[in-house]
């Protein structure tokens, strides 16, 4: 049963050592830290009751874990996982099926951070090794990134504590990446699965006024409105966040190339019609593919760009109509294009 496990090696107190360093910068302004926790009430609260088949599975879990009492406290160091891989292995079996442990793309970070500590080797494969290692970071806007967070955590508070009905959007971001295996470009939905996160009062709380509330409603998306009101020091997080990858390619091509044909330079510059070749090999996953746009008169037929480079087509940013050449029919004899005419007009 032993995999893999992905683990980094860091502190819960990150997004604070950040802030300090550069104080100007935005960052995630609660502490969160590992915690398996909600992982383990679940699976003795809910698991059991459910299938009565599945207790023996629990009472093993429980044996594993009253040997590695570590993981049922704070993890402040990812590094104590690779001290307890196979009882890691054995709690994340749980939201990890073993039946799709080669197939999937997913991992587990630490709450609202983008540090990964378990992951499948596709998941890992996809995004985390070779060319693409950083390429999550890469592809996203870091602030964006932490507001989003920061005022997703501020709803479910806000929800959960303070009685605000606030509904939580959908929380998912779709990427392009070049997919290390295929060489084509792929776009992948990242969702994110908080249910074995929680949300712990530091201290008291205090009761909003109306006018707070008020305030909140009207300011959603203002952090600074949210920490005047309720300030991040009330929380601390605990937990793991689930992030699942799923292929989106196909909608998403077929939608970057509808972008591309409305783009007045795409089909009459060179560099325009190769990324439109791009996306055409990656839909038809065929990476030696090469397209071209002829217009045709009767017999005569007028290349207006072509998708590789031609003794007669110069990479150059200028219209393609003035460098484009002229031939007949019979000249497409026995190739590419003149088998593809005799298709198209058959």
């Amino acid at each position: 049963m032993a995999k893999k496990t992905t683990a980094v090696s860091t502190t819960a107190s990150t997004a604070a050592a950040s802030a300090e360093a550069d104080p100007t910068k935005l960052h995630f302004p609660f502490k969160t830290i590992l915690s398996f926790a909600p992982l383990i009430e679940y699976a003795n609260r809910d698991i059991g009751v459910q299938r009565s088949s599945l207790n023996s599975l629990v009472s093993e879990l429980n044996e594993r874990l009253s040997a590695a009492p570590r993981l049922q406290e704070p993890i402040e160091d990812i590094a104590i996982l690779d001290q307890h891989r196979e009882s890691v292995d054995w709690l994340m079996s749980l939201v990890f099926p073993p039946a799709f442990w080669d197939r999937d793309y997913s991992t587990a970070i630490v709450p609202f951070q983008p540090i990964p500590f378990y992951s499948t080797p596709a998941f890992r494969r996809t995004f985390f090794e070779g060319k693409n290692s950083g390429v999550l970071e890469a592809k996203l806007d870091e602030e964006r990134i932490i507001r989003m967070r920061t005022i997703s955590a501020y709803v479910r508070i806000a929800r959960q504590f303070f009685n605000l009905a606030i509904d939580a959007a959908a929380e998912s971001i779709i990427i392009p990446i070049t997919h290390p295996d295929r060489q084509f470009l792929q776009y992948y939905r990242i969702g994110f699965d908080m249910r074995f996160v929680r949300f712990v009062p530091t201290r008291p709380l205090p009761t909003l006024t109306d006018e707070q509330r008020q305030q909140i409603l009207c300011n959603l998306t203002d952090i600074d409105t949210w920490q005047a009101i309720i300030p991040p020091d009330l929380f601390r997080i605990e937990g793991f966040v689930l992030v699942n990858a799923v292929d989106v390619s196909d909608h998403e091509l077929v939608s970057a190339l509808e972008r591309e044909l409305v783009q007045s330079n795409t089909i009459v510059s060179y560099e325009g019609f190769q990324h439109l070749q791009e996306i055409i090999r990656a839909y038809l996953r065929r990476k030696d593919l090469v397209i071209g746009l002829v217009a045709m008169d009767g017999d005569s037929m007028m290349v207006l760009n072509y998708g590789t480079q031609h003794p007669r087509h110069l990479q150059t940013n200028t219209c393609v109509l003035n460098q484009s050449f002229q031939f007949n029919r019979q000249d497409l004899a026995g190739s590419a294009i003149g088998e593809a005419l005799d298709l198209f007009q058959k």
